[in-house]
């Protein structure tokens, strides 16, 4: 298996998280809890605050604060103030969040891996080319 192929295949669940957790359903790959979910956001650079992360996911902001207070409380965010509007905290990850938001990633990768080398080439061929209609279809 080319590593390219993993690669981008890596790149596009990444892109097609709200999707592939349909598809995989039935498998743990791709399918990450919540709390796991806010890390991985906050490390893309997809969000810097609750508020935006539950708009983002359609949930509750009661709920995204109970997970950032453990995320604090286990020294993997901090939050600061905003610099034009102190009502407003920014979560960003400490060194250890990052850390552990890297090891969740290697772990996905890895079972991501594993599955898809059990593949033929004209499987995972197809299946990034299926990946990249999604993908071209969502942007």
């Amino acid at each position: 298996m080319e590593k390219a192929i993993i690669n981008k295949i890596i790149e596009i669940n990444e892109h097609c998280l709200p999707i592939s957790k349909l598809i995989l359903k039935n498998n743990t790959l791709g399918v990450y809890s919540i709390p796991e979910l806010l890390l991985l956001d906050i490390y893309s650079g997809k969000i810097n605050t609750a508020a935006h992360f539950s708009k983002l996911h359609g949930l509750s902001k009661s709920y995204v604060g109970r997970i950032v207070n453990a995320h604090e409380n286990n020294g993997l965010l901090s939050r600061e103030t905003y610099e034009n509007d102190t009502r407003m905290l920014i979560i960003k990850l400490t060194p250890k969040g990052k850390t552990f938001t890297e090891s969740i990633i290697q772990k996905n990768n890895s079972a991501l891996y594993e599955k898809l080398s059990l593949l033929s080439d004209n499987d995972q061929k197809s299946l990034v080319d299926a990946f990249c209609v999604i993908t071209n279809i969502l942007k």
